[in-house]
């Protein structure tokens, strides 16, 4: 038998014993997007230079061995005219779990959304509303008294 005619054959042969390599799985991945939504978390306040800080985090749980920020953006604005600190944000995360048998599970923990600091420069004593997209959170007193490690929170994680 020549020796292309039995390397058809044997390809043949395989290809109907259904030996062929199989086709690989896509790999399926989710991508959340959070927009103004989350936990906004004032914990400093720096009297001589009027500097407001703390921390945003976004809304929901993600597991932190199973997701993955890919962006995160915080930006803030103070409006002395209207009194305000304003916040837009915006987080990207991507779910990495692996979906196959035997895999570990994902952590039970929420830690996975991460969170960004922020600031805000010469903020006066007064009363400021707190707003999150265009949506009003309630309202903060400077300079504040922090009577909790978390500092003085607005908004939620879940």
């Amino acid at each position: 038998m020549p020796r292309k005619m039995f390397f058809t054959m044997l390809v043949i042969v395989l290809l109907a014993s259904g030996c062929a390599a199989p086709t690989p799985m896509p790999v399926i991945q989710k991508i959340w997007t959070v927009e103004n939504a989350g936990l906004i978390c004032f914990r400093n306040y720096n009297l001589s230079t009027r500097e407001l800080g703390g921390i945003f985090r976004p809304k929901g749980c993600f597991s932190s061995s199973c997701t993955v920020p890919q962006a995160q953006k915080v930006d803030v604005q103070l409006v002395h005219s209207q009194g305000a600190l304003k916040f837009v944000t915006r987080f990207i995360l991507l779910d990495t779990m692996v979906r196959t048998p035997g895999a570990p599970a994902c952590t039970a923990d929420c830690d996975g959304g991460g969170e960004v600091p922020f600031k805000f420069a010469d903020v006066m004593t007064g009363t400021y509303t707190v707003i999150l997209g265009n949506r009003e959170m309630g309202s903060l007193g400077v300079p504040p008294t922090f009577t909790e490690a978390a500092g003085i929170c607005f908004g939620e994680l879940h």
